[in-house]
């Protein structure tokens, strides 16, 4: 009875979710709003998800590598500096997310790089 019982805990046991992969790649800066308004500041801006826990991006001017989390819909990450950005919306080429960076409200919407990715014909 013993076994039978500790035979169904186990099976009843969930296993790990799976990471959401949908970030990775590279995404452009597409439009960028600085409090309400458009700005070309970081029109060349990009983040580039590696895997599921490491980012580059070049947001404030320098490029930099770190480690991220991606849980309910904020991207996380705290060096070289705590941030977070709230995902908006997300599909297969578009990324649309907000932040705030010192007392200034963005929005920005970037692209899917794909310039990188071959098709086989």
């Amino acid at each position: 009875m013993l076994f039978i019982c500790f035979f169904i805990v186990l099976s009843c046991e969930r296993a790990a979710p799976e990471p959401d992969t949908s970030l990775i790649g590279r995404w452009m800066m597409s439009e960028a709003i600085r409090n309400g308004r458009p700005t070309l500041t970081l029109e060349d801006a990009y983040f580039h998800f590696e895997n599921d826990s490491m980012m580059r991006f070049n947001l404030l001017r320098s490029d930099e590598q770190v480690s991220y989390s991606y849980i309910d819909g904020v991207i996380r990450h705290e060096d070289p500096t705590p941030m977070e950005y709230q995902v908006l919306s997300l599909t297969d080429d578009t990324l649309q997310m907000t932040t705030q960076i010192r007392a200034y409200q963005f929005e920005f919407t970037l692209v899917r790089d794909t310039s990188g990715v071959q098709i086989d014909l």
